[in-house]
């Protein structure tokens, strides 16, 4: 009967501080603003895009370094999207030289940043 309560006690002893140091993982910082992009802002974002009744929202037009980012993050995830996303998906190019991106595209960029936030 004392062999088995020393054993228990020596287990108990050797078990206990391993509960007791616990890891919490941390969090990876966010941003709280938006990014400057020029002398802007914005992270890139210059407004909404209309379809052709000028009322409904198809999109965001961006920068050229918004677009940049995208196509880098897109080149970088890209193949986790089955069909795989290739640079400049949902993208088109306006003749300011901005760029429309389409809502899906928008969804992507959020998904891909978040995965970049997550590496």
């Amino acid at each position: 009967m004392k062999t088995i309560r020393l054993i228990l006690a020596v287990a108990l002893l050797a078990v206990l501080p391993a509960c007791t140091s616990t890891v919490i993982p941390q969090r990876p910082e966010r941003p709280t603003a938006a990014s400057i992009d020029g002398e802007r802002q914005d992270s890139g974002i210059r407004g909404y895009a209309y379809a052709e009744d000028g009322k409904t929202v198809v999109g965001v037009v961006i920068t050229e370094s918004a677009r940049e980012r995208y196509n880098a993050l897109v080149e970088k995830y890209g193949d986790k999207w089955t069909p795989a996303i290739r640079a400049d998906y949902g993208l088109t190019k306006l003749a300011d030289g901005t760029w429309r991106m389409n809502l899906e595209a928008m969804a992507i960029f959020g998904a891909v940043s978040e995965m970049d936030r997550m590496e």
